[in-house]
């Protein structure tokens, strides 16, 4: 007999070509960068980073470009689908966020930590997806408590990336823990972005925190104290809204563990949203049970405004709603305010026990499960058990799209519940990947519902062949993408197994494509078919962007076997039953034609007449030099600001003739911090970060 039953885990979990292959142009912004080509490294340092022992992606993938961008310790980055560590932006390009080694020795903040932390939070932009530029050390110095700089923790969780037509953004998690502050794990969501423009190499330091209580260091705080994995989405009037979940209740059971915040900017600085108002509370955890069943957030914001964030878990009143479902918020204003009146008295909408059971076990046209199971033993005809299904249980893994009309657009893991409470299985006819859609979550007869791909054979198995690791019921996830040119084409990747063989087996990424809104699917085309035992790719994570014939996609691969030195060992966490757990390296493809785009954002860093140059030193103490460049006569201006918007001083205020200058600023009478000077003449002004560090 097979009957597998897996009782609930904790729900907001850590989850355990064409015929060529292109390593790309790696532009390293300093000598710590883990770098690609061994050419680069001196005396005998072996850190190999490519793919000498896999099978080359099969040529029959003619449509599809691969570049190895570089690897990481191991592959915890990417194992949860509420992330999205991959970005497009048409007619600009790509950023990808994620955590990348860094070549020793390191010599920057945070002295206690060794080089091969994994959590050095990278950056890596290209204009078409072949050519990347390689930047680190996002997380080396924060802002705060207050106003002063400190060595960041170089604990970085989670990130993900996201841009618009001016600048690519990268936010993540810093595991950190402050004195008189978070008394837990010290979720502290920080981002940072390229400030002078895309391909740059101009990534702001310090970090800047999202959540408004926290950067201000107070006791009690005033916000959740312990965010964790960022979904971001930049709305087109100019806010970088993220959400993330409350891990723990401290410092204050005022914010329970599990609930969903939203953190929305106050104003933008620049090209740097800056936040001077408390997260809001999306989802509170006191609606739903508890015991872990509780899932982390995903949203998403069309361009018109209209957006989704969304859980699934019990509804914590059983008798409104008895089965674990999705739990919705709209806004309809860029995310500044949320649905207050859901379904059934609630905050939310949900999608109802009736309306599941019409989606899945036949109400409709379509049967995707079977209400009724016939058990028997195995190799004999003999009736074991009957058991009456009650209902499809949606997992924890899941992502929301929002196309250009409003739609609402759900790509999940789902799998069947059993009879017996507390208990799933997950290897049952029906057990995969769904997309499920709606124009209205407040009307639940207008849901509709297709079938991505039934995984119940992959679902069987565990990471390895040996029957180690975790159940892949909990490491399959869909990730989407909806084309910008129409909302026609969706696009939805995964990774599973392609072979299950005790010789052969293997993970591959898979690609589907539907050209009608998500109502039908085409067969899986196989990305990236290394066949052979334990050649794997996992973990694949697509751009939320797309076009009707080109998708991005981001994915990790497990190196099992090139191990370094003793000091950099192949599975560096020892734990041999997952797959993110051993060294990965790091490739992004592209299926499609190749992009052509052009970026041109030389005016921003070196203007050929009216210009602002970047201070030196910086950071400075307490003496720092300004040029600057005048190329008319008039009345001139130096202003300095604080983080809060707010002119401090005014250095210069006077009418100048055309020519070169320079200013020494004196920050004897200024307090540690960030600031940024202002030069403005004839009504065009030039704005550049300092930072003063005694």
């Amino acid at each position: 007999m097979r009957l597998i039953m897996i009782i609930f885990l904790f729900g907001f979990y850590v989850q355990a070509s064409p015929p060529y292959i292109v390593t790309g142009k790696h532009k390293v912004n300093n000598k710590n960068g883990k770098i690609l080509d061994e050419s680069m490294l001196g005396g005998n340092t072996n850190f190999r980073v490519n793919a000498d022992n896999y099978t080359s992606p099969n040529g029959i993938n003619r449509n599809i470009s691969y570049v190895l961008v570089d690897s990481s310790v191991h592959g915890y980055g990417f194992v949860v689908p509420h992330t999205n560590p991959l970005d497009y932006v048409s007619g600009i390009g790509l950023v990808l966020g994620y955590r990348g080694w860094v070549y020793e020795p390191f010599t920057g903040g945070g002295a206690t930590q060794s080089p091969n932390n994994s959590g050095f939070i990278k950056a890596a932009t290209s204009p078409d997806g072949i050519t990347f530029s390689v930047s680190q050390d996002l997380n080396r110095v924060v802002i705060g408590p207050g106003p002063a700089n400190i060595w960041g923790p170089l604990m970085g969780r989670y990130p993900s990336a996201v841009g618009n037509e001016d600048y690519p953004y990268v936010t993540w998690t810093e595991a950190t823990l402050y004195t008189g502050s978070a008394t837990n794990n010290g979720g502290r969501p920080l981002y940072t972005a390229e400030e002078f423009g895309w391909n740059t190499e101009s990534w702001y330091s310090p970090a800047i925190d999202l959540n408004y209580g926290w950067s201000q260091g107070t006791d009690p705080l005033t916000t959740p104290g312990d965010l964790w994995v960022n979904c971001p989405v930049f709305t087109s009037d100019g806010h970088l809204c993220v959400t993330a979940s409350q891990w723990s209740s401290s410092p204050d059971t005022s914010f329970p563990e599990r609930s969903v915040y939203l953190m929305r900017n106050s104003f933008m600085l620049g090209g740097l949203p800056q936040y001077y108002d408390d997260p809001i509370e999306l989802l509170n955890i006191n609606h739903f049970l508890p015991g872990g069943t509780t899932s982390g957030a995903s949203m998403d914001i069309n361009a018109a405004g209209t957006g989704y964030a969304m859980i699934t878990a019990y509804l914590a009143d059983t008798l409104v709603e008895p089965r674990h479902t999705y739990f919705i918020r709209k806004t309809e204003d860029h995310g500044e305010t949320w649905n207050a009146t859901g379904l059934a008295g609630t905050d939310y909408y949900f999608m109802p026990d009736s309306v599941m059971h019409r989606l899945f076990f036949g109400g409709d046209t379509n049967s995707f499960m079977h209400d009724t199971i016939l058990f028997t033993i195995e190799d004999d005809t003999t009736q074991y058990d009957t058991v009456i299904i009650p209902g499809a249980f949606p997992l924890y893994d899941h992502e929301v799209r929002v196309d250009s009309q409003g739609r609402l657009h759900i790509f999940s893991t789902v799998v069947v519940e059993s009879e017996t409470d507390g208990s799933i299985y997950v290897s049952l006819t029906g057990a995969g990947l769904y997309h499920l859609w709606t124009d209205d979550p407040s009307n639940p007869s207008g849901w509709n519902i297709s079938q991505i791909a039934d995984l119940s054979e992959t679902f069987e198995f565990t990471d390895f062949y040996d029957g180690t690791g975790s159940g892949n019921y909990f490491n399959v996830f869909p990730t989407s993408a909806i084309s910008d040119e129409s909302d026609n084409v969706l696009w939805v990747a995964y990774h599973a197994l392609a072979d299950t063989s005790a010789l052969g087996f293997n993970w591959d990424i898979f690609l589907h494509k539907s050209m009608d809104g998500g109502i039908t699917w085409s067969e899986p085309i196989n990305i990236t078919q290394t066949s052979g035992f334990q050649q794997d790719e996992t973990y694949v994570h697509l751009a939320p962007a797309a076009t009707d014939s080109n998708c991005f996609m981001v994915y990790s691969q497990p190196d099992y076997y090139a191990e370094y030195s003793p000091a950099y060992p192949v599975n560096w966490l020892s734990d041999a039953t997952a797959l993110a757990a051993y060294q990965q390296n790091i490739w992004v493809a592209t299926y499609g034609s190749p992009l052509i785009v052009g970026i041109d954002n030389q005016d921003n860093i070196i203007p050929d007449k009216f210009s602002l140059q970047q201070n030196y030193p910086n950071p400075f103490n307490p003496i720092t030099n300004i040029r600057y460049s005048l190329e008319r006569s008039g009345d001139v201006k130096l202003d300095l600001i604080n983080l809060q918007g707010r002119t401090i001083a005014t250095y210069i205020d006077q009418n100048k003739q055309p020519g070169d200058y320079e200013f020494v600023l004196d920050g004897s009478g200024l307090s540690n911090g960030v600031y940024f000077y202002r030069l403005t003449q004839n009504g065009i002004s030039k704005t550049r970060k300092m930072v003063l560090m005694k």
